[in-house]
């Protein structure tokens, strides 16, 4: 449910409205890209960037209790290929990348020129601004 601070703006009344949003899959992408909402506008002048660390699946990401038309499923899971990250704030921050090398499964740190492997749980931070899940065969 939609708070107050995200409320929908209703085209018949006018007025911006507490909802509900409904998210239905008809089938499942091979690629999938989730957006982490990391900015609130707290008024009409004033943006704030969220930090909250948000947990999400490196393996096994389940989206067939949320699929239509899945023929299986196995037809929605999905596995992480590459996490965007966010550093800093509403008015300047650097951006980095981790993404898994699909040959050797080894996960990498991108930040301008400099580029490491990392552990797999480094992926995981309160800086993950976009997730891209590629569909498991």
């Amino acid at each position: 449910t939609l708070s107050k601070n995200d409320a929908w703006y209703c085209s018949k009344c006018k007025n911006f409205q507490q909802a509900t949003k409904k998210l239905d899959l008809y089938r499942c992408p091979e690629i999938l890209i989730v957006h982490l909402k990391r900015f609130v506008q707290r008024s009409s002048t004033y943006r704030e960037k969220i930090n909250e660390y948000v947990d999400f699946p490196i393996k096994g990401l389940n989206l067939s209790q949320w699929t239509l038309a899945s023929s299986g499923e196995d037809d929605a899971i999905y596995d992480l290929f590459a996490v965007s990250n966010h550093m800093g704030g509403i008015h300047g921050g650097h951006y980095t990348a981790y993404a898994r090398n699909h040959v050797t499964n080894r996960w990498y740190l991108f930040d301008d020129s400099r580029t490491q492997e990392v552990n797999i749980n480094a992926v995981k931070s309160a800086a993950a601004y976009v997730l891209y899940y590629q569909r498991r065969h």
